[in-house]
């Protein structure tokens, strides 16, 4: 049974700690997109754009160093995929999925 937290917090709690620690503004984008997407895959089935924003943060924390291993990447990734958000989206995180898909999944998006 999978459990309902809040994805977001999830999310910045397990990366942008680790960002902070670094001191790297790119870093931390690239985990504030994860979280968004991590929320955007649990709300609107959106994987793509989940699965977009884990690989570019992959690529910054290889970038930039960040003092990550493959298995914690690979465990932090199951754990956003272990949680749910609550079904109802909201507003606020529809306009965040859609800004975040035209950045990182540009040819999906149709006006």
């Amino acid at each position: 049974m999978k459990m309902r937290k809040p994805i977001l917090a999830i999310a910045l709690a397990v990366a942008a700690s680790q960002a902070a620690a670094e001191g790297n503004e790119e870093f931390k984008a690239a985990a504030v997109q994860v979280a968004i997407a991590a929320n955007c895959r649990a709300t609107y089935g959106q994987h793509d754009l989940f699965e977009a924003a884990f690989s570019n943060f992959e690529a910054v924390a290889e970038e930039t160093e960040a003092d990550l291993s493959e298995l914690e990447l690979a465990e932090m990734k199951q754990k956003l995929y272990d949680f749910e958000a609550e079904p109802e989206g909201n507003m606020f995180l529809e306009g965040f999925c859609k800004k975040l898909t035209a950045q990182l999944l540009p040819g999906s998006v149709s006006e």
